[in-house]
């Protein structure tokens, strides 16, 4: 896929769409490249709603809303939307987070 989103909603917050960095390791278990999964939520989404020019990318003048990741070893089974499951042995998950200049707490 070009873009990620979770198109989270109340009939699958606990399931399939469950967060972002969740949706990502989905599609990294598929094949997905770490560069591509994470141009794929932040590049390539910016210039899809026409604001490539402030965010998306980190550079001097632009926002800077900043996610650090971390690739761990786990072992987690994965239910799609008509209920196929696979287990996934890495997981991609939020480490610290900056928004607007201000670290904020993972939960």
């Amino acid at each position: 896929p070009d873009t990620i989103s979770t198109d989270l909603h109340s009939g699958n917050v606990d399931g399939a769409a469950r967060d972002l960095p969740w949706v990502m390791t989905k599609l990294y278990h598929l094949g997905m490249t770490l560069p591509d999964i994470i141009k794929a939520v932040t590049q390539t989404p910016a210039t899809a709603i026409g604001y490539d020019d402030t965010i998306g990318v980190l550079d001097v003048g632009r926002e800077a809303d900043i996610t650090v990741l971390e690739v761990t070893d786990g072992k987690e089974v994965a239910e799609d939307a008509v209920g196929n499951k696979r287990t996934l042995q890495k997981m991609i998950q939020p480490k610290i987070v900056w928004r607007n200049g201000i670290m904020k707490k993972i939960m």
